[in-house]
């Protein structure tokens, strides 16, 4: 058994007794994150400065020994100078890079006592190391870039937080005591440092499986309060190989005659995901209209409100600007909406929605693929797919907003809980080439690819024709092409009826929100009956 992380959430809104500590606590990391971040961005713009010096200067005695370390102009920075101890702390810590390597607990501590804040030391700690978290990430996509430019675009250096800050109680602060215990009918109460009422975790749950808790800001005027903890994982034979040495084995195991029931998914728009079988039993569909549909309510909605919204900032402006004409003082000191409460409740909504959906879709598909016996599932991905995508203003917002990421992570995670693998493979050209023709499918950006046609032709949405005429639904095509192309191809007992289609799939239905082991409808279940 191994052990893998998950996160379970709860919502703090302005109903909430511990809301006003929440948004101080958070206001706080906000002032405190920033102010590192602004030290941070001084130095790495000194370095540019100097690295810039050294480029454009002509003067051979100019030049900078060391534009790395070199600080001298930064340390006669009045911003600094005004935060007593940082231009020394800068000082003994000029090759810092602001990433893990480096301990902020003194300059946190500095700029701490300066502005009065109240944060608990773990708490402050815990800003320094998801700054730090931001730089390594900054260096690692750097070095990316500069291997290849043209493939990776340039980071930029991480920004400043406009609203509230990020809070973490790490595991360091569960084991002090920072959060309080006390059992109320078997249920666990905990209260972060500086609340009152806190939350009760789920039955399920100990705190000695929490590994930390922590405070996110979803707007002004709610937060997603998020308990982190380890799970159980099983592990298999398939555990312990990668995605290529995993399918070299099932390779293998199909030359051999051994192979495991194998699934593979396509994933769509109106069809979410298509899942096909290795031993060629009736096909599942996952409908995808649902999230279509809340994703264009909310596109509505947004029109409508952020019309509004600009009509109300324009006035506000203009009065701003008459007033400031009056008074003969800056337009910069008088209030400017920057952003709605009514389009971030919708989009809060939004999202909340399409995660319920997306949850309880791969909560199906995974009990399904556990009741089928599958042992592993191949996903079909192309990396930045929706990048730079012009499928029309409709199409767009159709396709580009539906999270086909988030659901492949989602059904990464819970199948590994059961012990299925998942393998996220290529899937270039499997939807145009034809699957009952036994098309050859090439790679996108290999030579194999120069003067491939396929031998058949989407003739409507959802509906493959073959060469011979027969019909199959496109999804469950592509589907079959992915396992073809990475495992081996599925011997289909092809039963023409009399609309000249074969491989009639079945859909996953999605009943309410229960989570009862029965999950597949009954037409789904008689089908896998009779296939087993």
């Amino acid at each position: 058994m191994s052990l893998d992380v998950r996160t379970t959430s709860f919502q703090v809104n302005q109903n909430h007794t511990d809301f006003i500590s929440a948004c101080d606590q958070a206001d706080q990391t906000r002032r405190l994150g920033n102010t590192l971040n602004f030290i941070a961005r001084l130095v790495y713009g000194q370095r540019s400065d100097n690295y810039n010096h050294n480029k454009t200067t002509k003067d051979p005695s100019k030049i900078i020994e060391n534009p790395y370390t070199f600080l001298d102009t930064l340390y006669q920075d009045k911003r600094l100078l005004e935060i007593p101890g940082v231009v020394p702390w800068l000082q003994e810590n000029s090759f810092c890079n602001f990433t893990h390597k480096f301990n902020f607990a003194l300059l946190t501590r500095l700029i701490s006592k300066h502005y009065g804040l109240t944060l608990n030391t773990k708490i402050s700690q815990g800003v320094g190391m998801k700054l730090a978290e931001s730089y390594s990430s900054y260096q690692a996509l750097l070095q990316l870039f500069y291997q290849d430019p043209k493939q990776n675009q340039k980071p930029s250096l991480p920004g400043y937080k406009q609203t509230y800050g990020y809070v973490e109680y790490n595991k360091q602060a569960l084991k002090r005591g920072q959060l309080k215990i006390h059992e109320q009918s078997k249920v666990t109460q905990v209260i972060p440092t500086g609340w009152k009422e806190g939350f009760l975790l789920p039955g399920h749950l100990k705190l000695s499986d929490i590994r930390s808790v922590r405070l996110i800001p979803v707007h002004s005027q709610a937060f997603t309060l998020e308990a982190v903890y380890h799970v159980d994982v099983p592990d298999t034979k398939w555990s312990e190989l990668d995605d290529q040495q995993a399918l070299a084995e099932l390779q293998r195991l199909q030359k051999a005659g051994t192979l495991p029931l194998v699934s593979s998914c396509d994933l769509g728009q109106n069809v979410l995901g298509a899942f096909v079988f290795s031993d060629g039993r009736t096909p599942m569909l996952l409908n995808g209209k649902p999230l279509k549909g809340i994703n264009q309510r909310a596109n509505k909605e947004n029109a409508l409100l952020r019309s509004i919204h600009d009509t109300e900032r324009k006035n506000v402006y203009n009065k701003n600007k008459k007033v400031a004409y009056q008074n003969e003082t800056p337009l910069d000191q008088y209030p400017y909406p920057l952003s709605s409460q009514a389009l971030d409740r919708l989009w809060k909504s939004r999202n909340d929605q399409i995660n319920l959906y997306l949850h309880t879709a791969s909560y199906r598909v995974v009990n399904m693929l556990l009741s089928a016996g599958v042992e592993v599932l191949l996903v079909g991905w192309n990396k930045g797919f929706k990048d730079k995508i012009n499928l029309g203003r409709k199409n767009n917002q159709n396709f580009a907003q539906i999270p086909h990421a988030r659901f492949r992570d989602m059904l990464i995670y819970k199948c590994r809980q059961v012990g299925i693998r998942v393998i996220v493979v290529e899937e270039s050209y499997t939807s145009k080439a034809s699957f009952l023709d036994g098309d050859y499918i090439p790679t996108y950006g290999n030579e194999d690819r120069e003067g491939w046609q396929p031998s058949g032709k989407r003739v409507q949405r959802g509906l493959y024709k073959s060469a011979t005429g027969i019909l199959i639904h496109a999804d469950v095509n592509a589907a079959y092409n992915i396992l073809a192309k990475h495992v081996a191809r599925v011997p289909l007992n092809l039963v023409v009826t009399c609309r000249d289609t074969v491989v009639h799939p079945v859909w996953l239905k999605m009943p309410g929100l229960s989570h009862k082991p029965d999950t597949v409808n009954r037409q789904t279940q008689q089908t896998l009956s009779t296939a087993l």
